[in-house]
């Protein structure tokens, strides 16, 4: 049976990426290395599913076919590294509520359909590089207002380059 990998995000529009890539070149210049996360990559990732046959790739559909509709407001306003995961991103000062709910939400009906629910506390960002070994002091960013219009699944395959995404579903936010 196929698996596939997948993982719901909010997906920027063309003008969000542009302004985000001013913030996302200063961050990346910190860094003494790592690879940098092309511009039609970038996205804030909401819940990654992990490998999906297609019952649970239906199943995941029909909860996010439930969560119900917000309107989110972000303010992409810092930059931070994260040694660990040595990952450079761009994220929230203050993260939304609205934002939390719609995660949980999600999370919510994702467990009414038999998926686990997971432990981990959600940190909104959007990846700027990875591999990232060795950081200087990050820059402050301009803000960057974000207002999602819907928030998608999306296919990952990975190779030997970059991951490859596709859009496989969209649910609207407002």
């Amino acid at each position: 049976m196929t698996k596939e990998r997948l993982f719901f995000a909010l997906w920027p529009s063309d003008n969000i990426r542009e302004a985000l890539r001013p913030a996302a070149d200063a961050v990346r210049d910190a860094a003494a290395d790592g690879k940098t996360v092309s511009q039609d990559k970038l996205h804030i990732t909401l819940r990654f599913m992990g490998s999906l046959d297609a019952d649970q790739w239906k199943a995941a559909e029909l909860a996010a076919s439930r969560v119900r509709e917000r309107s989110i407001d972000l303010l992409l306003d810092r930059a931070g590294y994260w040694p660990q995961s040595r990952v450079l991103w761009i994220g929230c000062g203050e993260v939304p509520d609205a934002l939390l709910g719609l995660v949980a939400d999600l999370n919510t009906e994702l467990g009414g359909e038999g998926f686990e629910l997971t432990g981990r506390p959600y940190r909104p960002h959007v990846t700027v590089a990875r591999g990232v070994t060795d950081c200087a002091e990050l820059p402050p960013i301009r803000p960057i207002h974000w207002e999602p219009a819907h928030f998608v699944l999306v296919r990952s395959q990975l190779g030997a380059g970059d991951p490859s995404y596709e859009i496989v579903g969209e649910w609207p936010i407002r």
